[in-house]
């Protein structure tokens, strides 16, 4: 009577390994496309329309210090382009108060993005003007990339502000 030979032990640890490796390099190729699959995702992220602009520049005037409104943290504070002094502080005593918390309107398109946006605030103090002028918001189109423009910005080209 033969008897038939069976597996040593080690042998029976390679062929567990060679599948438990395999079974890890498969489910490690198929997470690493999952997470490449959901990174595509977050980085395509939704175009706002013209009432969430709207809303986006009134937050980005009052957190900013440019209202009546004094933040509490200087340090959160985006900095324009004009500001020389490292003094946070410096940057909320030339803002304060200097816009109306409510924006005026909007436009689409901004500087070099015709698909960004544009709000329009009007100055707390008016300069002496034919035509209104105050400053400028500017967002891409997903709302990010926030901030005031340094110039002077003509406010009767705007659409009325969405309500």
């Amino acid at each position: 009577m033969l008897l038939e030979q069976r597996p040593s032990a080690p042998e029976r640890m390679g062929i567990f390994i060679g599948h438990h490796l395999w079974t890890t390099v498969l489910l490690g190729l198929m997470a690493t496309a999952g997470m490449a699959g959901g990174q595509v995702t977050r980085r395509e992220a939704k175009a706002i329309d013209a009432r969430q602009a709207v809303r986006i520049a009134e937050r980005f005037v009052r957190a900013n210090g440019y209202t009546d409104f004094i933040p509490d943290d200087p340090l959160q504070l985006t900095p324009e382009s004009i500001e020389f002094s490292r003094d946070r502080r410096d940057w909320l005593k030339g803002r304060h108060n200097t816009l109306k918390p409510k924006a005026v309107g909007y436009r689409k398109g901004r500087r070099n993005d015709p698909r960004g946006w544009t709000v329009g605030f009007a100055r707390v103090k008016p300069r002496d003007s034919k035509r209104p002028v105050g400053r400028a918001v500017t967002m891409d189109a997903r709302g990010k990339i926030v901030r005031v423009e340094h110039m002077g910005f003509y406010l009767d080209g705007l659409e009325h502000r969405p309500d």
